[in-house]
C-alpha cells in the first residue's frame, strides 16, 4: 500500500475516534484549525500501541523511558497487594518501547523494489 495510502488510513482510524461524527470543513481556515488540534491531540495525548501505549512527544522527547519504569513499578505493586488479579509476574508487552517504529520501513521499501 503507498505510503499516502497507510498515513490516510491511520489519520482516518484515529480521527473518526478521537473527535466522533463528521463534521464539515468550509474553509482553508477551518481546515487549519481542525489538522493543528488533530495533530496536537495526536502528537500530545493519543498513547500509540505500536510504541509502548506512549505519544510520539514521550518518545521524541526522551520521557518514555522514564514514563515505563514508573509505569512498572505501579504494577509491581499492584500485584504485592492484588496477585490474585494478575496472571503473570511482568509487565505486559504491549507496554515494551521498540527499538525502532516506521510508518513506512525504507529496508522494507528497498527490498520489495528489489523483489519486483
Amino acid at each position: 500500500m503507498p505510503a499516502a495510502n497507510q498515513l490516510r488510513l491511520a489519520v482516518g482510524d484515529t480521527e473518526s475516534v478521537r473527535r466522533g461524527p463528521s463534521r464539515a470543513i468550509h474553509s482553508i481556515g477551518d481546515a487549519r484549525a481542525f489538522m493543528a488540534a488533530f495533530v496536537e491531540g495526536y502528537n500530545h495525548t493519543h498513547h500509540h500501541t505500536g510504541i509502548g501505549l506512549n505519544t510520539p512527544a514521550d518518545v521524541h522527547f526522551g520521557l518514555a523511558e522514564a514514563k515505563a519504569r514508573q509505569r512498572s513499578t505501579i504494577l509491581a505493586d499492584a500485584r504485592a497487594r492484588n496477585p490474585e488479579r494478575f496472571t503473570t509476574n511482568h509487565d505486559p508487552e504491549i507496554l515494551a518501547i521498540p527499538t525502532t517504529a516506521w510508518i513506512n520501513n525504507p529496508a522494507e521499501r528497498t527490498e520489495q523494489k528489489l523483489a519486483a
